[in-house]
């Protein structure tokens, strides 16, 4: 197929399932309140996204605004989510994003406000749907600096830990972002419990991890984040 940049997109559609998605990611406790923000590329150099002020549990139509991916103005239903630089930039850069999301899951958002490393290899879930987590300095929300920080790091991973603030995953559509943010909030259960525990982890092998990778990336599941050295070859088409 073409480019996703390149699509023409149901909106109607576009917009009910952001809001089905949405609906899941508060349901599931992956965020709060009016935090959080969900977008989907439109097509043809557009992208939906939750207007500043919608809970995620309550999109409609009105509340989806229509934006343009190289900056600019935009279409009816409002003012976008103040994080629009953040979701622009991953579509601006990366023409296999077809969705992004922006949470704050508790355990997720906590590690978020601790520093250091995220282990991901000694669990087999998290090989498989996660493959790594990159770290993002602090910037402010909203801001410029934030979204290019963003950009930055996206091509190097689907599942970005934002300091002090929270999370954002990219990928080919809404049910695979909700997957990677839910996927990262219970590794995040087990960094924190463990850590509280003072548990120390067995970490699995380079051919398990190996393996654990692959099997993210066949049929049917929506692959590993991406490897250093391969940006945009997650998906085994």
């Amino acid at each position: 197929g073409g480019r996703p940049g390149r699509v023409t997109v149901d909106r109607a559609a576009l917009a009910a399932d952001l809001a089905r998605v949405g609906a899941e990611v508060v349901r599931r406790g992956l965020t709060w309140g009016t935090s959080g923000n969900l977008s989907a590329r439109l097509g043809a150099g557009r992208f939906l996204i939750s207007a500043t002020g919608a809970a995620l549990d309550d999109l409609t139509e009105q509340n989806l605004v229509d934006c343009a991916v190289a900056g600019g103005g935009q279409a009816a239903g409002g003012r976008p989510s103040v994080e629009v630089e953040m979701h622009r930039a991953v579509y601006a850069g990366l023409p296999e994003a077809g969705a992004v999301l922006h949470a704050s899951a508790p355990y997720t958002t906590l590690l978020a406000c601790t520093r250091g490393r995220v282990p991901v290899h000694m669990n087999t879930d998290a090989l498989a749907w996660l493959g790594r987590v990159v770290r993002v300095p602090y910037r402010p929300p909203g801001s410029r600096e934030l979204a290019g920080e963003v950009a930055a790091r996206a091509g190097r991973s689907r599942v970005l830990l934002l300091n002090n603030h929270g999370s954002l995953a990219w990928g080919a559509t809404p049910d695979e972002v909700l997957t990677r943010t839910e996927a990262l909030e219970f590794l995040a259960q087990l960094v924190v419990r463990a850590r509280a525990a003072r548990l120390r982890f067995s970490f699995l092998g380079d051919r398990e991890q190996a393996h654990l990778r692959q099997m993210g990336e066949g049929p049917g599941r929506p692959g590993s984040g991406l490897e250093s050295g391969s940006p945009g070859k997650t998906f085994k088409r």
